[in-house]
């Protein structure tokens, strides 16, 4: 199954999950001018939402990653909320350089073959809503919210919804695709053939 469909089976329950259409189409439409949101039908605009409600192709995902603090709301309910927060052996190198041999202990356990810290919810870094090792952290939280648990591996886009990620992403897909539209009725002939 290819990582479009995966994403678009995720999606499917996005609405149950973190709210209504109408919530991403108004984030969607943040920032536009009255005028510009009448010149376009209703319809065409919940066309454009739910088209972005599809799923991610693998240039989306790659945009969502590389620019994460676009999409990142910084709330911090991740670090509230994850658990077990799980290490790698790298991420076990870089604390071990940050805290000391001794001070690790009192932060990471190993339990069932693998690193752990040993508390969560909320995260023991996480001090008053910012994460004091953030240069330092885990790959788990560098990832968040995608994930790399599925079969073969594939990076996927997980949806939490206590995290405003995916929705901030899919309205800002929606606003291009709206863009796109009123870039075509201002000048017919910039009409592009290149989908988002």
């Amino acid at each position: 199954m290819d990582m479009s469909k995966r994403t678009a089976k995720h999606v499917e329950n996005l609405t149950f999950r973190i709210g209504s259409k109408n919530r991403i189409m108004k984030k969607a439409l943040e920032g536009f001018k009255p005028e510009a949101v009448r010149a376009i039908p209703q319809s065409e605009i919940q066309q454009n939402v739910d088209k972005a409600l599809e799923g991610f192709t693998d240039v989306d995902l790659a945009i969502a990653m590389e620019n994460s603090s676009i999409f990142c709301a910084r709330c911090g309910e991740c670090c509230r909320r994850s658990d077990p927060i799980v290490l790698t052996p790298s991420d076990i190198d870089l604390l071990t350089s940050l805290l000391g041999i001794q001070r690790l202990g009192d932060y990471v356990t190993a339990k069932d073959g693998r690193f752990i810290f040993k508390k969560t919810k909320p995260c023991a870094f996480l001090q008053k809503n910012k994460c004091i090792i953030y240069d330092h952290r885990p790959l788990v939280c560098r990832q968040f919210p995608f994930d790399d648990r599925t079969k073969g591996g594939a990076l996927t886009l997980a949806l939490y919804k206590h995290c405003k990620f995916t929705a901030n992403l899919i309205a800002c897909k929606a606003k291009l695709m709206i863009l796109r539209r009123l870039e075509e009725m201002i000048d017919p002939r910039r009409s592009r053939t290149r989908r988002i």
